[in-house]
């Protein structure tokens, strides 16, 4: 679940600071974006550790199956 959820806010994230929703397409520069608004919204490092490593899965997953040639991590 967390996992899910942690995804569905960093598209949040997207969709609100950059117009996209497409995760295919993010780059490195919005994920860093994003990592710093949890930092100074007060999430702690536990979870940030935790968002990052989940949106890691997702995009090596991404890539096994071919959906993008470059992870963005």
């Amino acid at each position: 679940m967390a996992y899910e959820n942690d995804l569905i806010a960093f598209k949040e994230f997207c969709i609100e600071n950059y117009e996209e929703d497409d995760l295919t397409s993010i780059h490195y520069r919005e994920i860093r974006n994003w990592i710093v608004d949890l930092v100074n919204g007060g999430v702690s490092n536990r979870s940030v550790n935790r968002k990052v490593s989940s949106l890691k899965s997702f995009y090596n997953f991404l890539q096994k199956i071919e959906e993008i040639d470059i992870n963005p991590l």
